[in-house]
């Protein structure tokens, strides 16, 4: 994108990007967005993140993944930016201890709230949210339910419990892609997720009420980072 040595053409290129909100923020733009589409982005946002993780020179945490972090080019294809957090790890390291947590609510992993670890698993945690608002089309921050006081990932949680995960999904996309069948299938069985290499007890007891928390726009603050030799999940 700033290869160019043109001022003029740097200029243009990137006043096509569009921002997530943009993209998402009407009904209009989403019933754009059918099931092929929203898995191209979701597919390259994740070969982005695997960039920066395991194949760039150095390993890149990028510390802020959220959708705003997201731009999206005139053909819907999604650059990750906003590396104003972003840490390198060391080729053995696997975690950081931020001594003052700092990010965006509903994108942040529990043991980094609780506990400031931050690790390559905690840009997947951020990846995970951008998947359900990308499969749902709704917004961490502006979701709403009438029936629970749940966030979107303790809604998500909750259908896939009762086995209703379908019902997440973006009607407006409900006949571009046969997601639904493949997710009612029998056949198809998810994996169980691994347990955390420093899972505790207190982390379990604390995620019903961090999925039940909603959204507040007071949740930010500044930080300081120091290595750890603790182990990352």
């Amino acid at each position: 994108m700033i290869t160019n040595s043109s001022s003029s053409e740097i200029s243009i290129h990137l006043l096509i990007f569009r921002n997530w909100d943009f993209v998402f923020g009407s009904n209009h733009s989403r019933r754009l967005l059918v099931w092929r589409r929203r898995y191209s982005i979701i597919n390259r946002i994740f070969r982005g993140l695997l960039y920066l993780h395991h194949d760039s020179k150095l390993r890149i945490i990028h510390q802020d993944l959220k959708a705003s972090n997201v731009l999206l080019d005139n053909e819907m294809k999604p650059t990750i930016s906003d590396f104003g957090m972003a840490q390198t790890f060391g080729e053995e390291q696997l975690t950081t201890r931020i001594l003052k947590v700092v990010g965006t609510y509903g994108y942040m992993a529990l043991e980094y709230v609780t506990d400031g670890i931050y690790s390559m698993e905690s840009d997947v945690f951020s990846f995970g949210v951008l998947v359900l608002e990308i499969v749902s089309g709704k917004r961490f921050n502006q979701f709403r339910h009438p029936d629970h006081d749940f966030n979107l990932l303790g809604h998500a949680w909750q259908l896939s419990l009762e086995g209703k995960a379908p019902e997440l999904i973006d009607p407006l996309m409900a006949d571009s892609f046969p997601i639904s069948k493949m997710l009612d299938t029998e056949s198809a069985v998810l994996p169980q997720p691994k347990r955390p290499r420093f899972f505790t007890e207190r982390y379990f007891n604390e995620t019903d009420s961090l999925l039940a928390e909603r959204w507040t726009p007071d949740r930010s603050t500044s930080t300081q980072s120091t290595n750890t030799t603790i182990e990352g999940r």
